[in-house]
């Protein structure tokens, strides 16, 4: 990529942009990379209903509102409680657009790990239909610990250094493994990722830095980020 040339895309979160994980977020963007974070406006206690409504209502203005070229859409849980809501988005507007399960089962088949332990902050519905999507694209859950307790989704910080304890633990538990995914951005291990992948001796994919990557790569782009794992380090192509 010319480096003089400045790609922008947009983020659609739940919640506001202004929580802790979306300054790791930023931090990981390159510089030749403009990035508008919107909030939909409806946050993951509201019905199904509602809250695809106003999904698809969000990512039409925010298309047609800012000079975005792609479009990353926060929020597992809706994407398995209602399937065809991607199908929606792509109906809805005319730029590529990336969900988390979407982008983090292509970017574990670009690099070619198909066996994991699944880090979330959801409750145990929400991990079983991560769990069943997942293996519908051919990966195998070995390990999804429940970690709803810890309170992250709903706010509360998780300190990197518990995360990386309770991930040296896992990992000693589940040798058979060939990767870790963390879904689930307020449950936030990009400050570890690359001590994770050093000491514990596995890939890590979280959804954030993989929705980069997913919506990047479809737009044609290639980088080498340093610092947040082999993924955005080594950038694979898309398969």
């Amino acid at each position: 990529m010319d480096a003089a040339k400045k790609v922008h895309i947009g983020l659609l979160t739940s919640r506001s942009g202004d929580r802790p994980h979306f300054g790791d977020f930023r931090g990981l963007v390159p510089a030749e990379v403009g990035v508008t974070i919107e909030s939909v406006g409806v946050g993951p206690e509201a019905t199904v209903d509602a809250r695809s409504e106003a999904v698809l209502r969000r990512v039409t203005e925010i298309a047609r509102d800012h000079p975005i070229e792609g479009l990353i859409i926060t929020g597992a849980p809706l994407t398995v409680l209602n399937p065809e809501i991607e199908k929606k988005i792509a109906e809805a507007i005319t730029i590529p657009a990336t969900t988390p399960i979407r982008a983090a089962t292509a970017a574990l088949h670009a690099v070619n790990l198909k066996k994991l332990i699944l880090m979330t902050p959801f409750d145990d519905e929400i991990n079983s239909l991560i769990q069943a999507r997942l293996k519908q694209s051919g990966l195998t859950v070995l390990s999804r610990p429940s970690l709803e307790y810890l309170g992250a989704r709903t706010g509360t910080h998780v300190p990197a250094d518990k995360i990386f304890g309770i991930m040296e633990k896992i990992v000693h538990e589940t040798p058979d493994a060939d990767a870790i995914y963390f879904q689930g951005a307020p449950f936030n291990p990009l400050p570890i990722i690359d001590r994770i992948e050093s000491e514990l001796k596995l890939p890590a994919i979280a959804s954030n830095p993989a929705m980069l990557w997913h919506i990047l790569s479809r737009l044609g782009h290639n980088f080498s980020i340093q610092g947040y794992g082999r993924l955005l380090a080594s950038w694979p192509p898309l398969n």
